[in-house]
């Protein structure tokens, strides 16, 4: 099995050093997931990786939509 290091450089997420002074909060917040995704991930069964995901999935899918709302009323007009 890959460890999930392997498939977050393989879906292009930046690891960032969680001690660099210089990272955005953005930036800061993703190297902290990141590190403890990386250190912890692979002790988790099947079940509870899945939960997981589904659950940042949706959360995900709540962000861009609030996104993409905001970005339509910033747009000019036609």
């Amino acid at each position: 099995m890959k460890p999930i290091e392997d498939f977050l450089v393989a879906h292009k997420v930046r690891l960032f050093d969680p001690a660099s002074a210089g990272l955005s909060g953005g930036e800061d917040a993703q190297a902290h997931i990141v590190e403890t995704l990386v250190a912890y991930w692979d002790r988790l069964d099947g079940s509870q990786q899945r939960g997981i995901v589904d659950a940042l999935s949706a959360s995900t899918r709540q962000t861009e939509d609030a996104e993409a709302w905001a970005r339509s009323r910033m747009a000019p007009p036609a």
